[in-house]
């Protein structure tokens, strides 16, 4: 929710903006002394008024959304590095790496629709007619990766959950990092098809030229370019949201039988923990939540819906992008272990006292117990 109030900012500084701009523009729209109500704007100039709004909206939004990233995920690799070595935990470092780099990519790109503002400076266009194209290819690699990352955590989950027994030697931190290696290695060439469909061209008069995107050769293949569309559906939409909807109602299953084993039973004190499996479950459902809608409209557009891009579509592509942002937030509340260790990293700034307290050593982070017929074990995953 603390979230919703520097949108509301940005919104009404954006509005403001615009407003200023249309009013100076305009000399029409003024009440007269023989009219009883104001002229309304024709129906271009408010077209023209919302699509410039929407922009400006856009644009700072994707700015607090990069610039919060990339505070908020250096928080998370810092706080997730002196957390145990498991399996899930390294998933979730990785996980963080790239959305930090994701940040960074989003503020490039959001800069780069103010280029126009820059036309002055030579060597900055030269810098961005160089960075622009593997800068996009990185961001969309990058959240391939982490789609797949999350995938992998919540199979890991439900390991840890149905098989706790053979969960710490099939899932090894050694294993964990290959998988996470093997995962951006395939991602980085799945997503290669980017810098072979659009390059960088010049754009305006010869005095004052600015770089824009554009399409290759390659690129204006019809065939081609569908093949990729559909691959891209298939492999980073429909099959990620689907095996991490199933996983995860498998997972929720095995904790509800878990339960009722417990309440069935006499003895209580056979319980087995799953630690951080209350987050990683939110963290993958709120995934599932936001990219649903792109999802959606990535199907549209393949069946041939012409949808026009107005307000709705602006705010489902920043829905997209806030999975960049929400995890801190939700490590944060949900996990005991990850909230104190946050504490203690900013506990420089806290009174010798308050310090003192903020180092006293914390319990485990949050675990959601799944008992199983395994009488007496104690199993951490």
């Amino acid at each position: 929710m603390r979230l919703l109030i520097p949108l509301v900012a940005i919104s009404a500084i954006a509005f403001a903006e615009i407003f200023n701009k249309t009013s100076d523009n305009s000399t029409d729209t003024t009440a007269t002394p023989e009219t009883s109500e104001p002229p309304a704007l024709n129906a271009s100039g408010f077209i023209s008024f919302s699509s410039s709004l929407f922009d400006e909206i856009r644009f700072y939004c994707f700015l607090v959304i990069g610039f919060v990233s990339i505070l908020c995920n250096g928080i998370n690799i810092r706080v997730l590095q002196k957390q145990r070595t498991a399996s899930p935990y390294i998933y979730m470092t990785f996980l963080a790496i790239s959305d930090f780099i994701t940040g960074m990519c989003i503020v490039i790109l959001a800069m780069n629709e103010r280029l126009d503002q820059f036309s002055d400076h030579g060597w900055m266009m030269k810098t961005w007619y160089h960075i622009s194209l593997p800068v996009i290819y990185a961001r969309f690699t990058l959240t391939t990766y982490s789609t797949f990352l999350l995938n992998t955590l919540s199979i890991d989950r439900l390991i840890a959950v149905k098989f706790p027994m053979h969960h710490p030697i099939w899932c090894t931190p050694g294993r964990a990092r290959i998988v996470s290696a093997g995962l951006a290695l395939f991602c980085a060439v799945f997503n290669i098809h980017y810098l072979l469909r659009y390059q960088m061209v010049w754009k305006g008069e010869p005095d004052s030229q600015f770089p824009y995107l554009g399409i290759t050769k390659l690129g204006q293949i019809y065939i081609f370019t569908n093949v990729i569309m559909y691959l891209k559906f298939l492999l980073y939409q429909v099959i990620p949201l689907l095996l991490m909807s199933t996983t995860n109602i498998l997972t929720i299953r095995e904790i509800v039988k878990g339960i009722k084993f417990r309440k069935s039973s006499t003895n209580n004190s056979g319980k087995n923990r799953v630690q951080c499996l209350g987050v990683t479950l939110v963290v993958i459902t709120v995934f599932i939540v936001t990219n649903c809608p792109s999802a959606a409209f990535t199907l549209s557009t393949l069946i041939g819906a012409k949808l026009k891009r107005g307000s709705a579509l602006h705010l489902l592509e920043l829905l997209h992008w806030t999975c960049c942002v929400t995890n801190f937030f939700f490590y944060v509340v949900l996990d005991k272990r990850f909230r104190d260790d946050v504490i203690n990293l900013f506990s420089c700034w806290l009174p010798p006292k308050k310090r003192q307290l903020a180092n006293c050593p914390v319990a485990s982070g949050t675990e959601i117990r799944s008992d199983g017929g395994q009488g007496q074990t104690k199993q951490h995953s």
